[in-house]
């Protein structure tokens, strides 16, 4: 695995009262030579758009992930179900109502648990493809490390990894599979 070692140097024109750190990455081997494919999750869960709503909250909360990727019978990545469309579909009607998107302040509405577990239990026989967006970003294998964790932490969730040739889903790219990565080996 590569080795980094992170290194603080001082920076010699600021005052001694409050000392400014610069991090160093020394690499054994080039940060630029790892893929995605060398961090990539291949064992997936996924759900096909068929699979009802309930259903897949369950996977959500057995398996504690942000979202599970919706595949088609050919294995081609539709989108992704998690729990901003869990949260979506248990809040009120009002929420998505504003003239320009969502309301962002409705706390004219007082609701208590179980008119939010009213709302989202509506929704629990629907299928999970109903609720996908076809809007997401995606990696390829091929990718270098650092786009990998800058679209990480641009899309602050799980990254899936498709086939650019075939559109299928290969992998996913965690930040804890990106942060057993970057930092293996490292000498502190």
């Amino acid at each position: 695995m590569t080795a980094i070692r992170l290194a603080y140097q001082r920076r010699n024109a600021l005052p001694k009262s409050r000392p400014k750190l610069r991090a160093t990455l020394i690499l054994s081997t080039p940060f630029q030579s790892m893929t995605c494919a060398s961090i990539m999750t291949t064992d997936l869960v996924t759900v096909s758009p068929d699979t009802t709503v309930g259903d897949t909250i369950r996977l959500l909360t057995e398996r504690r992930f942000r979202s599970i990727p919706v595949v088609d019978k050919a294995g081609t990545l539709l989108g992704q179900f998690g729990v901003q469309g869990v949260l979506g579909l248990s809040m009120p009607r009002v929420a998505g109502m504003g003239l320009r998107g969502s309301m962002s302040n409705i706390s004219f509405v007082h609701d208590n648990m179980s008119d939010i577990r009213r709302r989202l239990a509506d929704n629990l026989e629907d299928p999970v493809g109903n609720y996908v967006s076809g809007e997401f970003i995606t990696l390829k294998p091929k990718d270098d490390l650092t786009h990998v964790v800058q679209s990480l932490y641009q899309s602050r969730g799980n990254m899936p990894v498709v086939d650019p040739d075939s559109g299928k889903l290969v992998g996913i790219v965690s930040y804890w599979d990106a942060l057993e990565h970057i930092f293996d080996d490292l000498d502190t």
